[in-house]
């Protein structure tokens, strides 16, 4: 998307170094480091990419984009393509509380929600990226980050070192960029739930269905290829024998919930089961001199109300924002300033989030936390 370039837009441009030097550098090319690399490019800097993977495919990580997500997605120009490929439009949901659905309020007129599968997700944000003038680099591996004093200055990787005026970790929950950078944890909590999933084939599912009860949350929506996507989440305790016996676990939670089971009448499992107990929910210390933080390198959180790609698109929107008005001067406090601005916006989340992960309360109560944490949602916009 070559047109949506605005060269000349960060006024008084600088580059760094010699022809062809970067003035960004992004370290991670997902959900996180694709779009702040495309807004970059679309404004004019001149952006590298650095992703260590040769080829994008699925991840264990989070799948649902909430509706503020797919807003910026449609306001990024992205929208169209990803329904085009073709990706199921979610505009409903049921939430089942004592084995019984309750139907959860409908989306706003227009609104949606997306389950895309990673690898057509994060391929279509690369490619943007690369098309608004990103240099991608696949198959680099970012080793630690180049100083000039206190100043970051660009990064050492395996293709050599690499210099330029700002530094953008977007390099997921083990982030290398914050261990070289030293961004110590401002707020950490332990994993409190851990998580497995897999696709099924000739599943009739056209929402999302959330089955939540005091020490489970699991549910399932439709993604890419006529599939659907069935999780479940249990508290992390018990992680270190489910990891034993992962499909006897996964396919207990179904048999001991014939309500859950139903949904998937007439489907078949279509691929091995995947999961994780890495799941700590923190916040990282995300903007220094020549450096920042953003998606799940700067902020992680438990799955449970499936903030993840969401915020990681809010993070790309603040922060480009954020280094292109103050590019000449002030760049800096511009890059606090977005820091202070995720965390306003994402620490009651995050909190309303661990409120419901516990998964020690009535179902109704538990319920009840899921329905005030969609509602702060909406109050802040996010």
């Amino acid at each position: 998307m070559p047109g949506h370039a605005r060269a000349g837009h960060v006024t008084g441009m600088k580059t760094v170094g010699r022809a062809g030097a970067a003035d960004v550098i992004v370290v991670g090319g997902r959900c996180a480091g694709a779009p702040v690399a495309m807004l970059l490019a679309r404004a004019g800097l001149r952006v590298r990419l650095l992703e260590r993977a040769r080829q994008l495919g699925d991840v264990v990580s989070g799948h649902m984009i909430k509706p503020a997500g797919v807003a910026r997605l449609r306001e990024w120009g992205l929208l169209g393509e990803l329904l085009g490929l073709p990706t199921p439009a979610i505009t409903n949901a049921t939430l089942w509380v004592g084995g019984e659905p309750y139907p959860a309020p409908p989306l706003p007129a227009g609104r949606m929600a997306l389950g895309p599968r990673r690898c057509v997700l994060d391929r279509l944000l690369l490619a943007a990226a690369r098309d608004a003038g990103t240099d991608v680099r696949l198959g680099v591996t970012a080793r630690s980050v180049l100083r000039t004093g206190e100043r970051v200055t660009g990064v050492r990787t395996s293709a050599g070192d690499q210099r330029a005026r700002l530094v953008i970790g977007a390099d997921g929950r083990h982030s290398v960029i914050a261990r070289a950078v030293g961004a110590d944890w401002t707020w950490l909590r332990p994993a409190t739930t851990y998580g497995y999933y897999t696709y099924w084939s000739g599943a009739q599912v056209d929402r999302i269905h959330a089955w939540i009860e005091p020490g489970l949350f699991a549910g399932l929506f439709p993604t890419n290829d006529g599939k659907a996507l069935m999780f479940y989440q249990a508290p992390a305790a018990g992680f270190a024998d489910a990891r034993l016996a992962p499909d006897v676990c996964y396919r207990r939670v179904l048999d001991d919930r014939p309500a859950l089971r139903r949904l998937l009448a007439g489907a078949e499992i279509s691929e091995h089961i995947r999961g994780t107990g890495d799941l700590p929910t923190f916040f990282r210390r995300s903007a220094g001199p020549g450096w920042a933080l953003m998606g799940d390198a700067g902020h992680h959180k438990d799955p449970l109300i499936a903030r993840g790609i969401a915020d990681a698109f809010r993070d790309a929107a603040i922060l480009a924002v954020s280094v292109t008005r103050y590019w000449d001067s002030g760049l800096d406090e511009a890059v606090a300033a977005y820091e202070r601005r995720r965390d306003r916006d994402a620490r009651p989340l995050a909190e309303a989030n661990l409120a419901i992960a516990a998964l020690d309360q009535p179902g109704s109560v538990l319920a009840e936390r899921w329905r005030s944490a969609a509602a702060l949602e909406q109050q802040l916009g996010t």
